[in-house]
């Protein structure tokens, strides 16, 4: 391989685990985001079920009301479940599924394994032994990881955005219907 096209390989594939990188902080921020808004939403139809819906006599109004609060907890807490897999995936919960195989090129330095470097010493050893070849299949290895990582993590926060959708759904029907039995 030629030598400029290969530096150009290697500048692609070092471009593209950075916009990867950053598409993981992105989806990360908006999880964050919306957890923060998630709770303020669940905060507030809690207050306006309670001061404005509750009745002191047992009525089928306090009956609907705990349904609707009770339905918008169960799909807040999935929600808030997926929003923080999102942002720390667990293989113990949904698990993103990222191939962390053994990775089966001499010096890889970029992605932790068994046989990663545990001194200093160790590491500048196995750093000077790079050439451009594995530079470039290091570039390969850890752009396919971050590629896999990205995409499962914006499924699970799909996943979440569409919990959020039904929790204002929920919201919307519950607030009309106690809105119609109370007057």
């Amino acid at each position: 391989m030629n030598n400029t096209v290969e530096e150009q390989v290697k500048g692609f594939l070092k471009d593209a685990v950075t916009y990867l990188e950053n598409r993981i902080n992105l989806v990360d921020n908006k999880a964050s985001i919306l957890i923060a808004a998630q709770g303020v939403f669940f905060g507030l139809l809690t207050y306006i079920v309670k001061e404005v819906f509750w009745t002191k006599n047992p009525s089928s109004i306090n009956a609907v009301s705990y349904v609707v609060l009770g339905g918008a907890f169960v799909i807040f807490i999935v929600t808030v479940l997926l929003l923080l897999q999102t942002i720390r995936p667990t293989k113990k919960f949904f698990g993103l599924r990222v191939p962390f195989t053994r990775m089966e090129i001499e010096n890889y330095v970029m992605w932790p394994d068994d046989e990663f470097p545990t001194t200093p010493e160790d590491y500048e050893n196995k750093v000077n032994k790079l050439d451009s070849l594995k530079i470039k299949e290091n570039y390969e290895k850890v752009h396919f990881i971050t590629l896999q990582l990205v995409r499962n993590k914006y499924r699970v926060y799909g996943w979440a955005v569409v919990g959020i959708k039904l929790l204002v759904l929920w919201t919307a029907v519950g607030v009309t219907i106690l809105t119609f039995l109370k007057w």
